[in-house]
């Protein structure tokens, strides 16, 4: 944006002048360049330039830094080249701009935690630090911290520490856990963890002593109040809108009524009383002849009134009452299990530091909080480290401003002038809460938005003498990215949705988007994107009846969806439409469209095999063929064979990958010659003679004819594969891995080879990042192949996995990505699929549940079972830990359609397409207020979506005009959705394939292993289905027969599982390696009568699945 296009609003926010500004700046606002755009005209202001030494700008990652300082110096080149200043009428000097750009790396651009690096090294004796120390990467920090916390766990148990074990007994192991890692990382977001703990003992100590005017019982009597308030505004608009229902609606407002008056009047513990054992509203009856939309709506009230009613009596679910006495003995009962788990937690953290300085290592939280010591002294005045950096910085410059967490606010307001004694304030603050989505990041949006109401309420009590102290507000809300129709179906669902009650500012006139980008003018006759309105597409996904585990259940609704995804995605590409390209318009291609999902594990993988089905190339964070991105896959199975051979999945996916080229027939007469022993005892032959299968120990049934078969080929392939794994042990235990990797690349070609498959670039960029891995954990002073596979476990499961996203070079292809990935990034088409997954309350659905705020809720354990239930505490922390995730997710979907630029598309997979809309369309829309007090019973985004296709009801007022924002399409029409083994296997084949195995050992088999169903059950199962490491490949007999690595192809074969590995409790992966299990350690050559003993339910006894002689058996 030059600066001869700056509007009122962005020229008044880059001119402020005094004071600190919160510019609060909407999706595709331009919030950037504005900020760019004020960094360069403080630095070349005419009359009193800021010295780059001055500016202090935080941004939320490197890249963004780097950023920064690349449109500010091409905005000085600009300048200089010809460009006209209209902000200062005098303009900038030539000289002074010629010594700006020399002087531009003066500046403090950078991340806060860059900024604490400096901080730290320049005092480095303040904090006690070796100035020689390394900050760790978190994959390795993540690793390093949960090894220390095994440690004080055992060491906890080694001294018997009485409190720890009650505390262990009472809530278990696990949840103890789970919940100092929670613990740990909000202390580590907090400027005074201390403080926050005792607050937290404090609010025990006074419920058990002083229960009656605790401010839990004050949260319980709002919630109730609440609750009956809304419930009564309700049936009072339902009476006026409504004709023939007004006996039934009195009724149940003469209960409410009731109800309302006995909270207020009665005594609390009375008031619980009446709830548990008081009567229900009469059971609803309605006349005939009733209007079936009214009866429809009054019949939804009247039970959201019995289920208000449910969730405050006394049970193991939703909200429940407590009386005085029961949270007063609750309090005294939990209080020593709250010193207890902040002793287990505070004795990890004191571990984890100490093993921390002995490595001469610092993690990022490190940073953040020993520069907060440096900075602010125990008392909370800013020590004289802080009032110099106050002094050196002139100007303070914040961007994404909604991400921050208290720790790193306080750490800034320690280094911004405040008005006092260092000069007037000029922070300059720059975010949108509507887009904070890193909470899991520990980010605090509130501090935001507490500003922003501080500032507005200023701004209308300000006099003229406080212009200059007072902090001011201003907005942009003009969208320079989206066309009108993308901020119309936007605008149409934030109106209904954001507000104050659901933790965002009220979306009136200031935050509304309002189209600002200026797209050329089509030729005639040309199919573009401008007036079509935003689309929301609903396929029906109805399951086959014989899927019953609820995991299977969810995939396969997942693949239905993807699938009519990739035919609209089909459709677009081939209807002809085209997309603004600089003065003009070009065709719409594959790389126009992004898919944007909520998570990418288990589902992204359905997505891509979808489009590759229809031949659309794609790229994205999961490869099609497995969990993960094939070459990632293979070459993490070789390191961790070079660690320990005698692992049968690492191994087999080894012989089975491009590496190898092993058939899976050759993997069968390899087990069936050596039934015995694991998979790596099988090829000791070859290592001692040469031949993989001697031929006196083969079936005859499956021995190979003649030597010039490509079953000798793959012998000789094995005997030079075994020569050189020798050496490649021998390397692994003596070189770093950074080296290690680089070897086995160049040695085995396997970098080249990714790099000529589909993808390429995208590939080879895997594996390059992956050697990165191996470098920085090089770096970090570690060694062995076991530890550095460890520290990639920890990587992917912290959210840096290995399998990395497109690096912007990718070719022409439809790229899938997470909606957290997609932030800061536009795309000329969006589309949002998976929106009925239900949404994640793991975090509220804990045992041990923490909040931000000072709130730690713990269950109690009674009962001879240990059976736990609810606290009053822990109730209040699962709901403000699950308001908190709504208002996320709300946010999350605002990110994700502000991503579109010319077209958004949003997708429902739902079960019954009738049913479906009967429920949401068949209904008038009720006014806000009322829809709204469903907040708290959303399950999945679609829950916000779908009420808005309703006409509005008769009683609904000021209801935003939702009829040309979005188009609705309907897709019944069943899509078949294959998945599972390779092309090349007919199911006949594929069945004969498993028989095979079966009958490979010697002695008489199984009669119920060799059954149809269980045969049939197994060629149908997908072989990703059968182990989580071993994926999808193509066709091995095509490679052996061309002695080339075959390509990768997306997997052909229906998938379906079978019914005896059908259950509640047992998920896909689980069910695989069960699966796994089964086959290595079933004894192929017993008898039925003892298949029937050894497939027996453990008995009371405790029988278990190890297999007996201290040996494993096939």
């Amino acid at each position: 944006m030059s600066a001869l296009a700056w509007t009122d609003e962005q020229r008044a926010a880059i001119q402020h002048a005094e004071g600190d500004l919160l510019l609060s700046a909407a999706a595709g606002s331009g919030k950037t360049a504005v900020l760019a755009e004020r960094c360069f005209r403080l630095l070349s202001h005419p009359e009193h330039p800021c010295d780059p030494a001055a500016m202090l700008v935080v941004t939320f990652t490197e890249a963004a830094a780097a950023e920064m300082k690349k449109r500010i110096y091409l905005r000085v080149q600009r300048e200089l080249i010809g460009g006209v200043t209209l902000l200062y009428p005098n303009g900038c000097t030539p000289e002074a701009l010629h010594r700006l750009r020399l002087e531009l790396d003066r500046a403090q651009i950078s991340t806060l935690h860059s900024f604490c690096r400096r901080i730290l090294l320049e005092h480095f004796e303040s904090a006690g630090l070796d100035p020689g120390g390394q900050v760790m990467e978190e994959a390795e920090a993540q690793t390093l911290y949960l090894e220390m916390r095994k440690d004080a766990l055992e060491d906890l148990y080694a001294r018997g520490d009485a409190d720890f074990l009650a505390l262990v007994e009472a809530c278990g192991e696990s949840s103890v856990l789970e919940a100092v890692d929670r613990l740990a990382a909000t202390w580590a977001a907090t400027p005074h963890p201390a403080a926050w703990r005792q607050a937290v003992c404090e609010a025990y100590q006074s419920a058990a002593a002083a229960p009656d005017a605790h401010p839990w019982m004050q949260w319980q009597r709002t919630r109730v109040e609440e609750a009956v308030a809304r419930l009564g505004r309700e049936g009072r608009r339902l009476q006026a809108a409504t004709h023939g229902l007004e006996e039934i609606i009195d009724r149940d407002l003469s209960f409410l009524a009731a109800l309302g008056r006995a909270c207020h009047e009665r005594p609390w513990q009375e008031f619980v009383g009446l709830v548990r054992d008081g009567d229900k509203p009469t059971t609803f009856r309605a006349p005939k002849g009733a209007d079936p939309a009214a009866k429809d709506r009054v019949h939804a009230w009247h039970k959201d009134i019995l289920a208000a009613l449910g969730a405050w009596r006394a049970g193991n679910r939703g909200y429940p009452l407590f009386t005085q006495e029961e949270m007063a003995r609750d309090a005294a009962d939990l209080l020593p299990r709250v010193h207890a788990l902040f002793s287990t937690t505070l004795a990890v953290e004191e571990r984890y530091t100490r093993e921390k300085r002995r490595r001469r290592r610092l993690d990022f939280n490190d940073l953040e909080r020993l520069a907060y010591r440096i900075l602010v002294d125990e008392s909370g005045a800013p020590t004289p480290v802080a009032l110099e950096d106050r002094r050196r910085f002139e100007h303070v410059l914040v961007d994404e401003s909604q991400d921050i967490n208290p720790l790193q606010e306080a750490i800034l307001a320690a280094v911004s002038r405040t008005g006092a004694d260092d000069g007037a304030p000029k922070r300059f603050m720059v975010g949108d809460v509507k887009q904070s989505i890193y909470g899991f990041r520990q980010a605090d949006c509130g501090i935001f938005l507490c500003k922003l109401r501080a500032f507005t309420a200023a701004a209308s009590s300000r006099t003229p003498q406080d212009s200059g102290r007072q902090g001011r507000r201003a907005d942009l809300s003009r969208n320079f990215r989206s066309r009108p129709e993308v901020l119309a179906a936007v605008n149409a669902v934030c109106e209904v949705w954001m507000g104050e009650a659901t933790g965002c500012p009220p979306y009136d006139e200031s935050a509304r988007l309002h189209p600002a980008a200026r797209y050329p003018d089509p030729p005639a006759g040309l199919k573009t994107f401008a007036g079509v309105p935003a689309a929301l597409h609903l396929f029906e996904t109805r399951v086959p009846e014989d899927a019953t585990h609820p995991a299977e259940i969810e995939a396969q609704s997942v693949q239905r969806e993807a699938a009519g995804v990739a035919e609209r995605i089909a459709e677009l590409l081939a209807a002809g439409w085209h997309v603004a390209h600089g003065d003009g318009y070009r065709p719409l291609r594959a790389g126009d469209v992004v898919i944007l999902l909520r998570t990418a594990k288990n589902r992204a993988r359905h997505f891509m095999e979808a489009l590759l089905r229809r031949n659309i190339p794609v790229l994205g964070p999961e490869d099609p063929a497995g969990g993960f991105a094939f070459e990632l896959s293979d070459f993490c199975a070789l390191l961790t064979i070079l660690d320990n051979p005698r692992q049968d999945i690492p191994l087999a996916a080894v012989l089975r990958s491009p590496l190898l080229r092993l058939s899976d027939e050759s993997l069968l007469r390899l087990r069936a010659a050596h039934p015995s022993g694991d998979l790596w005892d099988a090829l000791a032959p070859l290592m001692d003679c040469g031949s993989l299968l001697p031929r006196e120990r083969l079936p005859s049934t499956i021995a190979p004819a003649s030597s010039r078969t490509p079953e000798a080929q793959e012998r000789r392939r094995l005997a030079e594969f075994l020569s050189d794994f020798a050496r490649w042990r021998q390397r692994a235990r003596q070189s770093p891995m950074s080296d290690l990797l680089l070897f086995l690349m160049r040695e085995t070609g396997y970098l080249e080879y990714v790099t000529a498959t589909d993808g390429g670039r995208h590939r080879r960029t895997n594996l390059l990042r992956l050697l990165e891995h191996a470098r920085r954990f090089d770096d970090s002073g570690q060694s062995g192949l076991a530890r550095f596979l460890e520290y990639l476990t920890t990587a992917e499961a912290g959210g840096q996995a290995v399998s990395l996203e497109d690096d912007g070079q990718s070719p022409d292809a439809v790229r899938i990505m997470t909606i957290h990935q997609s932030k800061g990034l536009e795309f000329p088409v969006v589309i949002v699929p998976d929106l009925t997954k239900k949404i994640n309350f793991k975090d509220a659905r804990r045992r041990i549940v923490a909040g931000s705020q000072p709130l730690l809720g713990l269950p109690v354990s009674q009962g001879a079972a240990g059976d736990f239930f609810p606290t009053l505490p822990l109730c209040m922390a699962r709901n403000a830990v699950m308001l908190k995730t709504l208002e996320e997710e709300l946010r999350l979907l605002y990110v994700a359609m502000t991503r579109a630029r010319e077209h958004l598309i949003l997708t429902l997979g739902v079960e019954n397409l009738s049913d479906t809309l009967e429920k949401a369309v068949g209904r008038p829309l009720p006014a806000r207020e009322v829809l709204l007090g469903s907040w708290e019973a959303t399950r999945a985004m679609s829950d916000w979506l779908l009420p808005l296709l309703s006409p509005p009801a008769a009683d609904c007022d000021a209801w935003p005009a939702l009829a040309g924002a979005w188009r609705v399409e309907r897709r019944r029409r069943p899509v078949r959705v294959l998945v599972g083994a390779r092309p090349d296997r007919s199911p006949d084949h594929e069945e004969d394939f498993w028989k095979a195995i079966l009958d490979g050992g010697a002695g008489k088999q199984p009669g119920r292993l060799r059954s149809p169903r269980v045969a049939a059950g197994f060629a149908a199962l997908p072989r990703s289905r059968q182990d989580g490491r071993l994926r999808t490949q193509t066709s091995h007999d095509a490679g052996k027969r061309s002695g080339r690595i075959p390509p990768v192809a997306p997997s052909r074969a229906p998938a379906r599982a079978p019914a005896f590995l059908s259950g509640p409790e047992l998920s896909p992966t689980r069910r695989g390696t069960i699966l796994h299990g089964v086959f290595q350690y079933w004894d192929r050559r017993a008898g039925p009568d003892d298949v029937e003993r050894e497939a027996a339910p453990p008995t009371a006894s405790g029988a278990s699945l190890q297999p007996r002689g201290g040996r494993h058996r096939p």
